[in-house]
């Protein structure tokens, strides 16, 4: 067993830089591995906290008539959460055609 622990020293002290490069590396890749896997699972719920935090709507729907008849019948759905009415503007440029005013 002696003898053993002789040649194990030996080695050591012959090859210390090769096991300090490999020690380093071994090092990098635990802590990559192990930050990739905290973001894996951190980022797995990234979009449902953005949805939380800026209240995003679950549905969006664009209507040419009047919505309120659509506001009212969603409003009474017992499986909507919310319904927010809002109004946009179409802007439709003109056509861009050489010499045309």
């Amino acid at each position: 067993m002696g003898a053993s622990w002789l040649w194990a020293a030996a080695h050591v002290r012959r090859r210390w830089p090769a096991l300090a490069v490999l020690a380093v590396l071994v090092a990098v890749a635990v802590g990559s591995t192990l930050a990739l896997v905290a973001g894996a699972r951190r980022a797995d719920s990234a979009v449902d906290r953005f949805a939380d935090t800026t209240e995003l709507a679950e549905v969006v729907a664009f209507l040419e008539d009047d919505p309120n008849a659509l506001a009212e019948s969603l409003r009474a759905d017992p499986r909507v959460r919310s319904v927010d009415i809002s109004t946009t503007v179409l802007l439709v440029p003109e056509p861009m055609e050489p010499g045309a005013r």
